[in-house]
C-alpha cells in the first residue's frame, strides 16, 4: 500500500526578532525544515542557501536505502555552499543552520537531521521524538548529568553542538524509519520544545487537520514564551514595564530561543495524488 501526505507549513517571527531566519520545503517527497543562526542576517541566508540546495531531493526517482545516500550528499553539498558564501562575504564568518529533512517514498521515511530542530512522530497517541538534539544540554542528559524535566529549562538549553555551518565536520544524523497510515509527523525549530512540553505537543497533534494542528501550535509557543518573561520579571507595575524590555533582553541571551517554523502531516493510507 502506497501512502500519501497531507501537510501544512507555518511560520511566526516571535515577539522579539524582526526577521525570520527560519526555512523551509515542502513537497511530495521532501519535507525541510533549516533554522539559522548569525548576525547581520547571515542566519537567513544559511537556512535559506540549505533548502536552495536540499530542496532538489524531492523526486520520486530515489526510494528505499538510496534516500539515506541522497540526504547525505544533499546536506554535504549544503555545507559546501555555505563555505562558499563566507568566501564570498568574510562578514558571514559564523553563520549556520539546524537542518531535518525527511524523504518519503511512499512506504519508509528517511532522516536527516544536524542541530536542534527537531522530527516527531505521533502513533496510537504516543509521541516519539526521531531526531536527537546536538545540544550541550542533551549530553548532559545522555551521560545521566540531568533529567530530561530539568533540561525543558536549563539556562543554557540553547548552546548547540553541531549544525551546517560550512566546515568540514558537519555530518548529519541519517536513519530509516517506518511509517504507517494515521502516523502524524511535525518538524519544528527549537522556539517549540523550548517552551511548549511534550504532553501539549501530544494534545495538539492528536486531532484536527494539519492547518489547525500548526496554529494551534505556533500559538502554544507564543504563549509559552510570554508566560516564561513573565515569571522571570517579577510582579507588580514593576514587572509590567520590565516585560516591554525582556524580550530583546532574552533575544541577547537566547541567541536562538524563538517560536519558528512548525509542519504538521498525516500519512494516509491511499495511493499519493498526481501533482
Amino acid at each position: 500500500m502506497t501512502l500519501s501526505l497531507d501537510y501544512a507549513t507555518l511560520s511566526d517571527v516571535g515577539r522579539v526578532r524582526r526577521n525570520n531566519e527560519d526555512s523551509a520545503y515542502a513537497g511530495p517527497h521532501l519535507l525541510l525544515l533549516a533554522d539559522g543562526m548569525g548576525g547581520a542576517a547571515a542566519g537567513e541566508v544559511a537556512s535559506a542557501a540549505a533548502v536552495q540546495v536540499i530542496r532538489r531531493l524531492d523526486t520520486a526517482e530515489i526510494g528505499g536505502e538510496d534516500m539515506i545516500e541522497a540526504l547525505a550528499g544533499a546536506v554535504h553539498r549544503a555545507n559546501e555552499r555555505l563555505s562558499e558564501l563566507v568566501e564570498e562575504d568574510p562578514e558571514r564568518e559564523g553563520m549556520g543552520s539546524t537542518v531535518t529533512a525527511l524523504m518519503f517514498d511512499g512506504k519508509q521515511l528517511g532522516l536527516a537531521h544536524l542541530g536542534d530542530s527537531r522530527a516527531y512522530r505521533l502513533r496510537d497517541g504516543q509521541l516519539y521524538q526521531l531526531s536527537h538534539d546536538h545540544t550541550f544540554v542533551q549530553s548532559l542528559v545522555d551521560e545521566g548529568r540531568i533529567s530530561q524535566e530539568e533540561a525543558f529549562t536549563h539556562p543554557h538549553r540553547n548552546l548547540i553542538l553541531r549544525v551546517l555551518d560550512g566546515r568540514p565536520d558537519s555530518d548529519p544524523d541519517l536513519k530509516m524509519l517506518d511509517v504507517e497510515a494515521g502516523d502524524r509527523l511535525m518538524l519544528c525549530s527549537d522556539g517549540l520544545p523550548d517552551y511548549v512540553s511534550d504532553e501539549v505537543i501530544a494534545a495538539s497533534m492528536s486531532s484536527g487537520t494539519p492547518d489547525s494542528v500548526v496554529v494551534e501550535l505556533i500559538t502554544h509557543a507564543l504563549e509559552g514564551r510570554l508566560e516564561r518573561q513573565r515569571h522571570l520579571c517579577g510582579g507588580g507595575r514593576r514587572r509590567d514595564r520590565a516585560r516591554e524590555r525582556s524580550p530583546a533582553a532574552a533575544g541577547r541571551r537566547r541567541r536562538r530561543a524563538r517560536p519558528g517554523q512548525h509542519r504538521s502531516r498525516r500519512a494516509d493510507g491511499r495511493s499519493r495524488r498526481p501533482g
